[in-house]
């Protein structure tokens, strides 16, 4: 229609304009009609442009009117599952509020009883057991709605408008519902698992008292008791064996629950004597200062002194609870000095000032006198400790405070040997005492009869460069101003006296050798440093040394000493504790070259092969096989896998190297 109305305005338009000079006649007349018919086209055109914009108009309003049902619909759909979305979470979060309610029956045991009673609790194992599952069925529906709320996190974070933007209110309130009840579900958690590791602890604390007793009054040592429960040196302590002695200890009784959690230490095969002697022998080592007290009771004690932190202690007495202050303490002898006294193991706010540690060992790094005095110097080597032997502390460290030694280097007259040797050691002991010197004449000078100067006769002339064996001096004639020496010229063995130093200062002849007498017997050695020096062989008593060099003071620090019991043949002593020879203990071991694990300390059947860098845990030993190579019995972490393996092969060879202590 448009397009005809357009075709009929443009053809009116031509035609007005071709008759635009017409006058008269029938093209006038058609030039008339023309003119009255323009105002109807006019009109039929606004017409049709005002429809247009009534149909364009209309197609806007459909367009709304679909675009909001069509909001409308996926609002409905948005509704539905922000509905779902929250009915899921919602329910997860009504079922965690009723796992905790359940929770803080389980652990309600350990939680709503003090120390004292927990104690006397006949099922720590069945009520723990219970926390755990508990605890576990909580932590999964928690994780359950936390993964809800990782689905739907995006969606809700976007939502400006709609049921997500409510949704995500109501998420919001549910988020802080489930941390809620985590955050009491952890605190309930860890409430009871420290009940119940304090009942742990008092229970062994118990049982260790009760055998540290039961030994006593029967004479026993704890080896031979070991080997009674164990049916053998080799054997381990099975869990029966072990329940049977429990029962006949006298003053105290153990539930079958409490029995079966000090037997939870051991392995498969039983208590081995590492876990048995750490139960019997327990240790404290102290990670906070605090002080040793003479009594239990610290209002009515005095002080001995403070014990310093990295300090060990053997436990005597205890753990026992003080419930009017609310500490725990034991009574301890400090391995560095021996002082015994009580100690507050933790503080009424759970303040750990001791931490228990197995019994603190060392390890030889290298070959290590064992020796049989506390003084380094001076003392009889009981044995050698071979790399990779294992030594029990029994007393220190203790600091031993030393003196500067004099050394000197010499000529051993006797076969010439040459290198140090100790005049006076680090104890102040004399080892050689100074023997007849040398002197030669720088010019010549008279030999004479007497050490008076102005009485004497004049014997022979020595020559300049004639060497003097010195017998007595060099003594200062006070009267003459002079000093003189007795001396024989070995070139004739005549004897007299020499003026060595006249009275106005000229010298007339020098020392120019001095010698030493072994006086106690001692190593002649290969460097001025004792410690890092090598022998070169034992000097007698008596035997003379030409002195080359020297003597010079040898400056020393104090060192650390412990007393140990070497886990091999029971052999006891002090070694001295450097970084490089010796260091502390651990029973984890890495493989440093590949090898294998075999089923016993004969090495009778291949286990399996041990790769490098696997790690295993010391179960028994280190001990000698009949060959006299270390071994011990032990498990690897990779797979639990229990069998033997070497240390250091005969030939020296590294197989399995202890860790550092953390």
């Amino acid at each position: 229609v448009q397009s005809n109305i357009g075709r009929v305005s443009n053809f009116m338009k031509t035609k007005s304009h071709d008759l635009r000079e017409v006058k008269e006649g029938p093209l006038a007349n058609a030039k008339a009609e023309l003119a009255q018919m323009r105002p109807k086209v006019n009109m039929m055109q606004t017409k049709l442009e005002q429809l247009h914009k009534k149909v364009e108009e209309g197609k806007r309003e459909h367009s709304k009117r679909e675009e909001y049902e069509k909001r409308k619909q996926e609002e409905k759909k948005d509704r539905k599952a922000a509905s779902l979305v929250l009915k899921a979470i919602s329910d997860r979060a009504d079922k965690a509020q009723k796992a905790l309610l359940h929770l803080e029956e389980c652990a309600k045991p350990f939680t709503s009883v003090g120390e004292t009673d927990l104690s006397s609790m006949e099922k720590p194992l069945t009520v723990r057991n219970a926390v755990t599952t508990a605890s576990d069925g909580l932590s999964s529906l928690v994780g359950e709605a936390k993964e809800c709320f990782a689905a739907n996190d995006a969606r809700v974070a976007k939502a400006v408008r709609g049921p997500w933007l409510d949704a995500r209110q109501d998420m919001a309130k549910l988020q802080k519902q489930v941390d809620s009840i985590e955050k009491k579900a952890k605190s309930l958690t860890e409430r009871a698992q420290r009940a119940f590791d304090w009942l742990a602890e008092s229970t062994i604390g118990q049982a260790s008292a009760a055998m540290r007793k039961d030994i006593k009054a029967k004479g026993k040592s704890v080896e031979k008791l070991y080997v009674e429960l164990a049916g053998g040196s080799d054997r381990q302590i099975t869990e029966k064996s072990f329940n049977s002695y429990l029962n006949k200890l006298q003053g105290i009784r153990f539930t079958a629950e409490q029995m079966q959690l000090l037997f939870q230490k051991g392995t498969a095969g039983g208590l081995s004597r590492r876990v048995f002697f750490g139960m019997v022998e327990r240790y404290f080592r102290c990670v906070k200062e605090i002080a040793i007290t003479s009594e239990f009771d610290i209002k009515n004690s005095t002080t001995l002194r403070k014990l310093e932190i990295q300090e060990f202690v053997e436990v005597l007495e205890g753990p026992q609870s003080d419930e009017s202050l609310g500490v725990m303490r034991i009574r301890a002898r400090v391995l560095s000095d021996g002082i015994t006294g009580w100690i507050t193991a933790k503080g009424n706010q759970g303040t750990p000032f001791l931490q228990e540690r197995p019994k603190p060992c060392f390890v030889a790094c290298a070959a290590v006198a064992l020796q049989d005095g506390f003084a380094s110097q001076g003392c009889s080597e009981v044995r050698s400790l071979r790399p990779g032997e294992v030594v029990e502390v029994l007393e220190g460290p203790r600091q031993e405070v030393l003196g500067n030694a004099l050394r000197a280097r010499g000529k051993v007259e006797l076969d010439g040997a040459t290198g140090w040797f100790t005049i006076k050691n680090k104890q102040g002991e004399e080892c050689a005492k100074q023997g007849k010197s040398t002197f030669t004449c720088i010019s010549g000078i008279a030999l004479t009869s007497d050490r008076n100067i102005k009485d004497c006769k004049v014997l022979r002339k020595l020559d300049k460069g004639e060497e003097l064996l010195v017998l007595e001096g060099p003594i200062q004639d006070e009267g003459a101003g002079v000093t003189r020496i007795r001396a024989r010229a070995p070139k004739d063995n005549m004897e007299g006296w020499v003026t060595t130093k006249g009275n106005a200062g000229s010298l007339y002849a020098e020392e120019t050798g001095r010698t030493y007498m072994v006086s106690a017997s001692m190593p002649l050695q290969s460097v001025f440093q004792s410690d890092n020096a090598s022998d070169i062989r034992v000097l007698a008593e008596g035997e003379t040394i030409e002195l080359l060099e020297g003597p010079k003071e040898e400056k020393s620090s104090s060192t650390s000493r412990v007393y140990v019991r070497a886990i091999t043949d029971g052999k006891t002593g002090w070694v001295t504790v450097r970084k490089d020879t010796m260091r502390m203990w651990s029973p984890n071991y890495r493989c440093m070259s590949a090898s294998e694990m075999s089923s016993d300390l004969k090495a009778s059947k291949k286990v399996r092969d041990v790769d490098v860098n696997e790690i295993v845990e010391l179960i028994e030993g280190p001990t000698e096989d009949a060959k006299g190579v270390l071994r011990l019995k032990c498990s690897a972490e990779k797979d639990g896998s229990i069998g033997w393996m070497t240390i250091f092969t005969s030939e020296g060879k590294l197989i399995l190297e202890c860790q550092q202590v953390k």
